[in-house]
């Protein structure tokens, strides 16, 4: 559904994953979205479904279509808010982001929407290799609706390099989800056309403040940081080596204790499978130096 470039509604729910539920999860998914489209009169295969929680158990489809009247009659154009609460699992707050491309006098405004604390350490993209199911924890989903006029192919590019940016630059546990979603839908009823590079600022606008606040609302963090890489021979390797100190475990005991140990942060460099000389490397937290060369 997603691929065809088309959709007019989204079902979100929370509390369950329906991941690894086979034939019967299937069947719920086709079941809920259908009786969403038949309440707002459009195709069922322009209905998205996304879901967050426990792997492992079936969608309770009766539940959902029972409440599936109530909720499109609730719809208003200013219930943003309530989603952003409806979504969350062991999220401690809801996260919320907008933006906007100004073009003379007419605007083209984002509003982005995720939920997220737990199984954060998203891949999201076309064709992305086979990760591990990990813990029945939570999971990242991310909305951006926009009313720019946007062509589809486009859209997808600029999406892919926004969430490389952001979604895919960050980590709570290392524990890619089953279920991870980014979705934009665009209406177009502001008339603007972004250019590609306005686009993909706005994306990355609404998206980066969204990935900083899941990783401020991991499950039992007290620090968040940012890590930055730099003198590597592509932004591949450095990433490489960032996301290597990210996931490492005495690397996170160190922060968390804030000890600065740069053995283990150079250690975990070293171990990321990227050349580098070491000779010439250094390690700052801040803007203090704690090991040169």
């Amino acid at each position: 559904r997603v691929s065809r470039g088309r959709l007019q509604a989204v079902l979100v729910n929370a509390g369950n994953a329906n991941a690894c539920t086979g034939e019967p999860g299937l069947r719920a998914v086709l079941d809920t979205t259908a009786a969403v489209a038949e309440a707002l009169g459009v195709e069922p295969s322009r209905v998205a479904p996304a879901s967050t929680g426990v792997i492992g158990k079936v969608l309770p489809t009766e539940q959902i279509v029972a409440v599936v009247p109530t909720l499109v009659a609730e719809l208003s154009a200013d219930g943003a808010g309530r989603f952003a609460e409806a979504i969350l699992t062991t999220d401690r707050w809801t996260k919320t982001a907008t933006a906007e491309v100004r073009q003379g006098e007419q605007v083209a405004r984002f509003l982005g929407i995720a939920k997220g604390a737990g199984m954060i350490h998203p891949d999201l993209g076309p064709q992305r290799p086979l990760q591990p199911a990990g813990p029945p924890h939570a999971t990242m989903l991310a909305f951006v609706v926009t009313d720019a006029v946007v062509d589809v192919q486009l859209l997808q590019q600029c999406l892919e390099r926004a969430a490389d940016l952001t979604f895919n630059a960050c980590s709570v546990d290392g524990d890619t989800s089953t279920n991870d979603t980014l979705l934009v839908l665009a209406s177009g009823r502001s008339g603007v056309t972004p250019s590609a590079e306005e686009l993909t600022a706005a994306l990355v606008e609404v998206c980066r403040p969204l990935a900083r606040e899941m990783v401020r609302d991991g499950e039992g963090a007290e620090h968040a940081v940012d890590i930055v890489v730099r003198g590597l021979e592509s932004e591949a390797a450095a990433r490489q080596i960032a996301k290597t100190v990210a996931t490492s475990p005495l690397v996170k005991t160190a922060l968390y204790g804030k000890d600065a140990n740069w053995g283990r942060l150079l250690a975990a460099a070293g171990r990321a499978g990227v050349p580098f000389d070491p000779r010439v490397a250094s390690v700052r937290v801040g803007d203090v130096c704690i090991c040169e060369r």
